[in-house]
């Protein structure tokens, strides 16, 4: 990642919503803005909404204690999510 450009945290605790930003400039001319990563607490499961690292954060947050059950792929249609049945559906 170039030197101008920065992965900014955003917490919104009151809300349950935590995002990742990227941005910055490349090469002074072209504006980079979007973001990294998306979750949200919603009825007490975790909803990773977007995802755009490398990073498996399911598998990661999973490792980390959290079931599987207590966590929603929601950044994939409700047909898709229900066929991997570790992950809670959000339904």
């Amino acid at each position: 990642m170039p030197d101008t450009l920065q992965v900014v945290p955003i917490f919104d605790r009151q809300s349950d919503r935590y995002q990742l930003l990227c941005q910055g400039w490349i090469a002074g001319e072209k504006r980079i803005f979007y973001p990294v990563i998306h979750i949200e607490i919603i009825q007490g499961l975790i909803w990773i909404q977007h995802n755009q690292s490398d990073l498996d954060i399911g598998e990661s947050l999973s490792s980390r204690g959290i079931p599987k059950s207590q966590i929603v792929l929601g950044l994939h249609p409700p047909s898709i999510r229900q066929l991997n049945p570790a992950y809670a559906s959000g339904s």
